[in-house]
């Protein structure tokens, strides 16, 4: 894993350089691999070492959202289930902590919540703005991540109600304007 996110600093700067080229954009699928390398590399390290792929993790979410330009760079489900999977080991506090070492490594997310939950709906609203889909993987990961507060874990169950009755309204919807379309 540090194989991967080694290299994926070097794309990265290669990016940075100012070339007359075209600059190659990562794809999402290579994004969502360097996330993935983090959550192992999380996996196979210390608590107080995990900050640091966190933080790793949470700048690569960032670029992906800032990218505006490529549409096959956009996170997707996937890439917002890999941070919350590192969320839902409470590694928050040493994050803030780490000292970047690389561009890769600095968050405007860590310098802004103190608290995991703020974190994790910080993210959950990003999907809901992208238009990205919770699945149940969301749900487990962000459950985890707010388990020492249950009021968040309301929260999150009242979220995913409405989001299922909104759901439901708009299949209706969808199924009255069909029927009036064939009129």
């Amino acid at each position: 894993s540090d194989v991967v996110l080694s290299l994926f600093d070097q794309m990265a700067s290669l990016r940075a350089q100012d070339l007359e080229e075209t600059v190659i954009t990562p794809y999402t699928w290579v994004y969502n691999k360097a996330l993935s390398a983090c959550v192992e590399s999380c996996h196979l390290t210390s608590r107080s070492g995990r900050g640091i792929h966190l933080a790793t993790a949470m700048s690569i979410l960032e670029k992906m959202e800032d990218e505006t330009t490529n549409k096959n760079s956009a996170p997707d489900v996937d890439s917002y289930n890999s941070v919350l999977v590192m969320l839902s080991q409470r590694i928050l506090s040493y994050a803030k902590k780490t000292k970047p070492k690389s561009t890769h490594q600095s968050s405007r997310r860590l310098s802004e919540f103190d608290v995991n939950s703020e974190l994790v709906f910080d993210i959950l609203d990003e999907m809901k703005k992208r238009r990205i889909k919770w699945d149940a993987v969301t749900y487990s990961n962000a459950i985890s991540a707010c388990f020492s507060q249950p009021q968040e874990i309301i929260r999150l169950f009242q979220m995913s109600v409405e989001l299922e009755r909104k759901a439901e309204i708009l299949k209706v919807a969808n199924s009255a304007l069909g029927a009036a379309a064939a009129l």
